[in-house]
């Protein structure tokens, strides 16, 4: 690969599958389209994420979900239609979402019984009234009202979640995935030519990666999980200042992170004309930072 005078700086770490969240609690129902059915389960991280498949803002009021040994009954949490809500048993430690994003089961509603999900089997049924809506099973479960067939496929530390179609009720609507990971595939089948540069940190303190930056005389990429060296984003806009063009890609909810100090940062370097998008995020965390939701 020639880089022409053009620097290209990728770190390849995924990012983690994040669910569309628009909630309010204490409201009444929505009119019409109030449909819900379960998007995922994360038996290791005691979660789950409930959709709004409807066409309008809907109620979980007069729902529950219950893996037959606890159940809790939502309280009038608001579900945009198209978006999740996501439920976990301590939101610090949510797989599925960032702990913001993540309703705890002592606020969601009522609980009765003890609702633990079990790593090897388990099942969630979610209940409309007396009505079963929907319900996934996994590992050795035996079963559940709604579901046929064999249970799905959840090794551990994994989690499942819903493969967009039609919902038929069986193993084959759900797929298991690794928290962290993407299901992004490299292009092509290669071979692919690269200049590597091996450098241990912190003892080299970055001089590599900044002497390859100022380099740089027509473009500047990054693809990253994380950037928050102020360092770094320093040298970028002046790159962007003297008129090389920057490109920065990062993760918008990395995992246990709060990123405000990172979004200040690639707020000034946007301000000097970078193009800054971040990937995985429903909504701008800033409204002035373009959000590109499950996009690379």
């Amino acid at each position: 690969m020639h880089m022409r005078r053009s620097v290209v700086l990728t770190a390849f770490l995924a990012a983690l599958l994040l669910f569309p969240s628009a909630l309010s609690a204490d409201g009444s129902s929505g009119a019409g389209g109030e449909t819900f059915r379960i998007e995922a389960a994360d038996p290791s991280g005691e979660g789950f994420a409930i959709a709004n498949i409807g066409g309008s803002e809907a109620s979980l009021s007069g729902w529950s979900i219950t893996d037959g040994e606890g159940t809790l009954s939502f309280s009038g949490i608001k579900v945009a239609p198209g978006s999740s809500a996501v439920f976990c048993k301590d939101p610090d430690g949510c797989r599925l979402g960032s702990g913001d994003n993540c309703i705890s089961y002592s606020e969601a509603g009522t609980r009765k019984g003890s609702l633990v999900l079990a790593d090897g089997g388990d099942e969630l049924i979610l209940m409309h009234g007396d009505a079963v809506a929907d319900s996934v099973c996994w590992g050795s479960s035996k079963g559940a009202s709604g579901w046929s067939g064999t249970p799905a496929t959840c090794p551990s530390g994994h989690y499942l979640k819903r493969i967009p179609g039609e919902d038929t009720g069986t193993s084959s609507d759900w797929k298991s995935a690794k928290p962290g990971w993407t299901e992004f595939t490299f292009p092509g089948d290669g071979p692919y030519e690269a200049d590597v540069t091996p450098f241990s940190f912190p003892e080299s303190g970055g001089e590599p990666v900044y002497r390859l930056l100022e380099s740089a005389s027509r473009t500047a990429d990054i693809c990253i999980y994380l950037i928050s060296c102020p360092n770094t984003v320093a040298l970028l806009v002046q790159l962007q200042s003297r008129g090389v063009s920057v490109r920065v890609l990062a993760e918008a909810e990395p995992l246990g992170t709060d990123i405000s100090t990172e979004i200040s940062l690639l707020e000034s370097l946007r301000r000097t004309g970078a193009d800054v998008r971040l990937i995985n995020h429903a909504t701008p965390p800033s409204a002035t930072c373009t959000s590109t939701a499950n996009t690379p």
